[in-house]
């Protein structure tokens, strides 16, 4: 048995299945975190309208209730900034011009220097170009990526280099 439910501006759905197993996924289908696994078989899970509350429904006759938050990523450098939006979009904004980069994986953390954007996905980092395409739109190009699957404590990006840390260690990306 599989249920699977999502949460109306579609950044969440969340899928159960018969062995007791739910897990939250972004609109691309990639694994965002797993729930705590149930004594019971789930019949039903479904997501609240704002996104950020759980319930799952067993055959026991119980319901399981969590609450999931999202932390707000975002950064700034001067009079540019980004924002992570849902879990797999960037908002750049300059003034009142906007732009969007879309991503397939999860967005973990960003960096800004100028109109340089690093982006940190679970297993990549991005270096983005940031310019302007007319009066209303911020355009982006992808200049520079790289493979990184390690966790880190610290993502600060720099004109040229992007320094990431781990507990005592200090890496310098040049790009």
């Amino acid at each position: 048995s599989l249920s699977c439910s999502g949460e109306t501006h579609g950044s969440f759905i969340i899928v159960s299945g018969s062995g007791g197993r739910s897990s939250i996924r972004n609109r691309d289908g990639n694994k965002i975190a797993d729930l705590p696994k149930q004594d019971s078989w789930i019949w039903q899970s479904c997501l609240s309208l704002l996104g950020d509350r759980v319930a799952i429904g067993m055959d026991s006759g119980s319901i399981a209730m969590y609450s999931l938050s999202c932390p707000f990523i975002w950064c700034s450098d001067g009079y540019w900034m980004a924002w992570r939006k849902g879990t797999t979009d960037i908002i750049v904004n300059h003034g009142d011009r906007f732009g969007r980069i879309r991503f397939h994986g999860d967005v973990r953390r960003i960096s800004m220097s100028g109109k340089v954007l690093a982006v940190k996905l679970p297993d990549k980092v991005f270096i983005y170009e940031l310019g302007m395409d007319d009066n209303t739109r911020i355009s982006s190009k992808c200049i520079h990526s790289f493979a990184m699957t390690r966790a880190d404590d610290c993502f600060h990006l720099s004109s040229k280099e992007l320094v990431v840390s781990k507990d005592d260690r200090l890496l310098l990306f040049s790009f």
